[in-house]
């Protein structure tokens, strides 16, 4: 994804939504993330819930949303 968006084949927007997705799964499977991997997390997670919101909403599904948002409370908690 890193080599895709330098060369200009995905844009900036997607390519953060698909990395915090990523990241955020990894994270819930147990994985250790990378500091520069969590701070990635802190400094998006919350833009992308909200892009997160409005396509749930659209299609009816709320697993990724429930899924970032849990990241959002844990994070709050800590």
């Amino acid at each position: 994804m890193d080599r895709d968006l330098m060369v200009g084949k995905l844009e900036r927007d997607l390519y953060t939504q698909q990395k915090v997705e990523i990241l955020t799964a990894l994270r819930k499977l147990g994985e250790k993330l990378t500091a520069d991997d969590e701070a990635f997390l802190s400094a998006n997670a919350g833009a992308i819930l909200s892009q997160f919101e409005k396509v749930s909403t659209d299609l009816g599904s709320g697993d990724k949303v429930l899924a970032l948002a849990s990241f959002e409370v844990e994070k709050t908690k800590k």
